[in-house]
């Protein structure tokens, strides 16, 4: 079970993955063999599965975000190729009209073209159609 002073320290964690057991405990007021305790237990239970980092895409050249429904045949386009493509961040499986949702990133809107050029024609006779949205802004970053 997760309480509210585990939350606080995964809450600490999501913003900085690196901060040491120390911090941590100074930052949320704890003893740092709590804090080092209860990070050894959310590990063991599998609520912290790794520790990661976060990336800033713009300066990867990867600043347009599109998302795109798909409708169709998952287990036919849903292949090696498309789930190992360098442009596929992400991918739900999601309700509703569509079955898929998948999470693209690119350098420009060149790139966003081709990509869907070639799905549609690599999977022609499994999808039977698309929606793609491309984002605008972060609201969580605000920009």
């Amino acid at each position: 079970m997760v309480d509210e002073r585990d939350r606080a320290i995964l809450d600490e964690l999501k913003h900085d993955g690196r901060a040491s057991v120390r911090t941590l405990a100074k930052r949320l007021g704890m003893r740092p063999s709590t804090v080092h305790q209860r990070m050894k237990r959310l590990k063991e239970n599998g609520v912290i599965r790794k520790y990661t980092i976060a990336v800033d895409h713009a300066q990867l050249g990867e600043e347009l975000v599109v998302f795109m429904l798909v409708s169709g045949t998952s287990s036919k386009y849903l292949d090696r190729r498309l789930l190992g493509n360098h442009y596929v961040h992400e991918v739900f499986g999601v309700t509703g009209e569509y079955d898929v949702m998948l999470k693209l990133r690119f350098p420009g809107i060149q790139e966003f073209n081709e990509f869907v050029i070639d799905f549609r024609d690599t999977y022609s006779d499994a999808v039977a159609k698309t929606v793609t949205m491309i984002g605008t802004i972060d609201l969580k970053k605000g920009r």
